[in-house]
């Protein structure tokens, strides 16, 4: 019989606090990633894989950051990277019932919060 493995996940709770502006959100989102996948390569979860797949994201947002200069967080790149990539990796990490996010009573607490029960019954 196959064992399911288990994945490497982040610890609940805020990365990113009183700030919604995307030159503040996306180095330390980005730092965030870059600190989970160094956790996850100590781990039993190892995942090559998806190391490669966050260092080539990481790199391009890099790329990205480095041509454009300032202009770069006003500009629709720094809202993709933000939206599209780092949201997407990052809720990579959150562990079951959870999602990476902002905080339901705080928008500009981002983190990795516990799945609200919207109280309807699926079934």
């Amino acid at each position: 019989m196959k064992r399911e493995a288990k994945r490497f996940t982040a610890e609940p709770g805020s990365i990113s606090h009183g700030t919604m502006r995307e030159e503040h959100l996306i180095p330390c989102f980005m730092d965030a990633l870059d600190d989970l996948k160094e956790a996850e390569s100590l781990s039993k979860c190892q995942d090559v894989a998806h190391y490669a797949r966050i260092d080539n994201a990481l790199m391009d947002i890099e790329q990205r950051r480095l041509k454009l200069g300032d202009a770069y967080y006003a500009s629709e790149d720094a809202s993709y990277d933000l939206n599209e990539v780092l949201f997407d990796l990052l809720n990579e990490y959150a562990p079951d019932g959870h999602y990476f996010g902002s905080h339901p009573g705080d928008g500009s607490d981002y983190g990795f919060w516990q799945e609200e029960d919207d109280g309807r019954d699926d079934d």
